[in-house]
């Protein structure tokens, strides 16, 4: 949700976001690879070939967000 408004010479504004709603995994940060990488995988192993995985950090949880902006 945004919501902005003029007061004088500059724009008052606020929001609320929803991050990550469904809390998927989002693997983002990459922390190496795996040799033994069984199927199925968790989201936070991408088999690349030969039996070997990159193995990634979770990304955001669900996280909600609020705050104000005042542009010039």
């Amino acid at each position: 949700m945004d919501w902005s408004r003029p007061v004088g010479k500059v724009r008052l504004g606020a929001f609320a976001q929803l991050r990550n709603v469904f809390d998927r995994a989002n693997a983002v940060t990459y922390t190496g690879s795996v040799s033994q990488c069984a199927a199925p995988h968790p989201p936070t192993l991408v088999p690349i070939g030969g039996g070997v995985c990159d193995r990634f950090d979770r990304g955001v949880p669900l996280l909600p967000l609020v705050g104000i902006r005042v542009a010039f």
